[in-house]
């Protein structure tokens, strides 16, 4: 959202929170619509194979200390790479967390983004000044694929010789001030929950009352800047042994029960989903056979995966391959039996068949999703409601 506020013509360098690996670059570059150049962690190169794919979409190695204190000398290539392009009014993506993970905060920033800014600053040919984009990343459920995401586009700041004097006795110090700007700019774009030892508690319970896997897109919406909005009050009040144990327990019953969350609507939320999921149950069981063999290559190289945040990069690039490889494999073999034409309307209702598959998976989820809640006795619902909205309120009344 927000696209309004992208940068046009300047360089600009995009500065985001990393949860999702490979997918966060790919649907950045897509919405800033400037063929942008990205930089991601040099382990992921090991495979000249990968590190050839990767680099003609313009992606960079970084070194880490973790590869080898011989290795941190070839980020001086990359660095070229990004100041060359940057200087010729280019866009590079950024995570200057500098590593990916599941929780719901803002880690601390490496001070690389600064260096690549303040340096390319110093080497702009027909630009006086460059802009650091911040944008917040959010999914509904980021390990899944075809979960909800959220790109929340932030106001861009200006690296100008107007700010910045580029003196060597100031490096540090300027250094320092970028990185404080992209941390300032970028942490009200997402959520930030401070709290390391119940993050992952304090956020299922958000996710909870303000679900974000819904097929509203303004339910999404909604729920996820309240629940950003509910988020930050843990920031400043920790919560109490007893808030805890409350908080722990109406989230083991809201499970149980499938609790919908706040603004739900029946009839859109279950009804809906039921009525398309009987329809396009005919293509899924179709699709679900034509496509059984990549579904399964590519189930079994995701779970192959030891971590989740690569898990969704890796079926989505496998299934890029694979799915219209397969649909060529069964285009070919079906020419020895048949015209032409019939071949050609029946690849085309195989793929109508392989959405319609994905349609129903996503909707039959939804329906076993509030189907417990609905069939649920309407007192105990009301039980748990009442108690689910006076710890709330207790929550806001004490932030």
């Amino acid at each position: 959202m927000h696209s309004d506020k992208l940068v046009k013509k300047y360089p600009v360098i995009y500065c985001a929170n990393h949860q999702n690996a490979f997918v966060d670059a790919l649907l950045m570059a897509l919405a800033s619509n400037r063929q942008p150049a990205s930089l991601v962690r040099a382990d992921v190169f090991k495979n000249k194979l990968s590190a050839a794919f990767l680099r003609k979409v313009k992606m960079r190695p970084v070194y880490r200390m973790r590869d080898g204190f011989g290795s941190l000398g070839r980020n001086e290539h990359t660095f070229n790479e990004c100041y060359n392009y940057l200087s010729k009014g280019g866009t590079l993506i950024v995570f200057p967390e500098g590593n990916h993970g599941e929780l719901k905060r803002l880690r601390p920033l490496k001070k690389g983004t600064a260096r690549i800014a303040l340096d390319t600053l110093d080497k702009l040919e027909r630009f006086d000044k460059l802009y650091i984009q911040p944008i917040g990343l959010d999914y509904s459920d980021h390990p899944k694929f075809r979960s909800n995401m959220l790109m929340n586009i932030g106001d861009p700041f200006e690296v100008s010789k107007d700010r910045f004097s580029l003196k060597e006795e100031e490096r540090t110090k300027e250094i320092q001030q970028v990185t404080k700007e992209i941390k300032e700019s970028l942490q009200p774009l997402m959520y930030h929950q401070k709290a390391k030892d119940h993050n992952s508690t304090i956020y299922d319970f958000i996710h909870l009352v303000y679900p974000t896997r819904v097929n509203r897109k303004s339910l999404f919406l909604q729920n996820f800047f309240d629940g950003k909005e509910f988020a930050n009050q843990f920031n400043d009040d920790l919560l109490s042994d007893d808030q805890l144990s409350r908080m722990q327990n109406l989230l083991k019953v809201g499970k149980e029960l499938r609790y919908p969350g706040f603004f739900y609507k029946k009839g859109s939320e279950f009804w809906r989903p039921l009525m398309i999921s009987i329809i396009t149950l005919p293509f899924y069981m179709v699709g679900a056979v034509i496509f059984a063999l990549p579904f399964h290559i590519i189930k079994k190289l995701q779970f192959a995966i030891k971590d989740p945040q690569f898990r969704t990069s890796v079926k989505f690039l496998t299934g890029l391959i694979l799915y219209p490889l397969w649909l060529l494999v069964l285009a070919s073999t079906a020419t020895a039996f048949f015209s032409g034409k019939d071949v050609l309307i029946g690849t085309g209702l195989t793929i109508i068949c392989g959405i319609g598959a994905l349609n129903f998976r996503d909707n039959i989820r939804l329906v076993m999703r509030f189907g417990r809640w609905v069939l649920t006795d309407k007192s105990q619902r009301h039980t748990y409601e009442d108690e689910l909205n006076e710890f709330v309120r207790s929550l806001k009344n004490e932030a």
